[in-house]
């Protein structure tokens, strides 16, 4: 496989897997400082595969593993601090799910975790954490992380600034002093902030001692497409399926269900755009 700038990747260390599990690759391009860099995948607190830049002199490395339908964590990890771009060379870090690229990251300091669901995905269900950190007069005694419900490291960092996509549930929030003496009021007035898309969630400053844990909840965003009468008649969304599998149409067309049925009708409301509350029994 030649890769943009002249890289290519060799066969990778197995076959994809085949059976009742997902085939995950992970296709990692070192800086050329490949010796810092290893990375793992971890479902809750067991870790699944471990691997290295080393284990192929710095070259690209392409792995696959097979992984059963539920919620990993995918950690980049550099020993320099730098992360894999872009002082000491082009590298990043690929998670490709059956073929088709997941994610991927290069720009970090010493670590960059990643969340990956295996199975019935609804990308909807992720919502953005940002996190906006204004530093006292010391910002290097300064970093904040977020740990899922598991104890996994979804993201760490010592920058002012930092924005992921998550999947619902229940997260802690950490802010760290290396000095103990919180970010306000001894050395400036210094605070955090953390939005979860766009609302302000969590906001803090003032404490004692080495750290502060938030707790954070993730909710999953209420689905717009909804009715509440018993027959669906109100319905408005834009579904083109029914739960049955059945393809939608719009009420004046007669193809590909015949029906007796008119908008404007007691059960056909004028301002709706979707055959989908057609039912076998209405056919």
């Amino acid at each position: 496989i030649v890769y943009p700038g002249g890289l290519e990747f060799p066969p990778p260390h197995s076959p994809p897997p085949s059976g009742p599990c997902v085939d995950v690759e992970i296709r990692v391009t070192p800086d050329k400082r490949f010796n810092e860099n290893s990375w793992r995948l971890s479902r809750g607190l067991k870790t699944m595969q471990t691997g290295s830049s080393n284990e192929n002199g710095g070259k690209p490395v392409s792995t696959h593993v097979c992984l059963t339908y539920g919620m990993y964590t995918f950690t980049m990890l550099d020993e320099g601090g730098d992360g894999m771009c872009c002082e000491r060379g082009a590298g990043m870090f690929q998670l490709f799910v059956r073929g088709e690229e997941a994610t991927r990251g290069s720009e970090f300091s010493r670590s960059k975790s990643v969340q990956l669901k295996i199975g019935e995905v609804n990308e909807y269900a992720k919502k953005d954490v940002r996190v906006y950190v204004v530093n006292d007069d010391f910002p290097e005694q300064n970093r904040w992380a977020l740990y899922d419900s598991m104890g996994n490291l979804v993201i760490e960092s010592s920058d002012p600034y930092e924005e992921e996509s998550v999947f619902e549930g229940e997260y802690t929030f950490v802010m760290f002093d290396t000095f103990g003496n919180g970010l306000c009021c001894a050395n400036g007035d210094g605070f955090y902030n953390v939005f979860v898309n766009g609302d302000l969630v969590l906001e803090g400053g003032k404490f004692k001692g080495l750290e502060e844990r938030r707790f954070l909840t993730v909710e999953k965003p209420i689905d717009v497409e909804c009715y509440t009468s018993p027959d669906a008649s109100d319905y408005r969304g834009a579904a083109q399926v029914t739960t049955s599998g059945i393809l939608c149409q719009h009420w004046v067309e007669q193809n590909p269900h015949k029906h007796n049925y008119s908008i404007g009708s007691s059960r056909i409301p004028a301002s709706t755009t979707t055959a989908c509350l057609l039912t076998p029994e209405m056919v």
